[in-house]
């Protein structure tokens, strides 16, 4: 999905010569601009948070149990359906 994503956009921007995304940004710095990348990174990692709490587990002989079923059924439903 991310390699299909960023062959879209780098397309895109080939025709056009430019992203109409940032058309509104200054080019510089600015606090606008800054704060939209900024939110982008607190979003990246509040969704990635879970992944990063469980990974970080000492537990060396994990169980599974029924939380980690039911987020492997919502993960099949979600690849199939993408």
């Amino acid at each position: 999905w991310g390699v299909r994503l960023s062959a879209y956009l780098f397309v895109r921007i080939l025709k056009t010569g430019k992203d109409e995304r940032f058309d509104s940004f200054d080019r510089g710095f600015s606090l606008s601009f800054a704060g939209f990348w900024l939110s982008q990174a607190v979003w990246v990692f509040v969704v990635s948070l879970p992944i990063i709490l469980v990974n970080s587990s000492c537990d060396s002989n994990p169980q599974v149990g029924v939380p980690e079923l039911v987020g492997l059924f919502f993960f099949g439903v979600g690849l199939l359906l993408e």
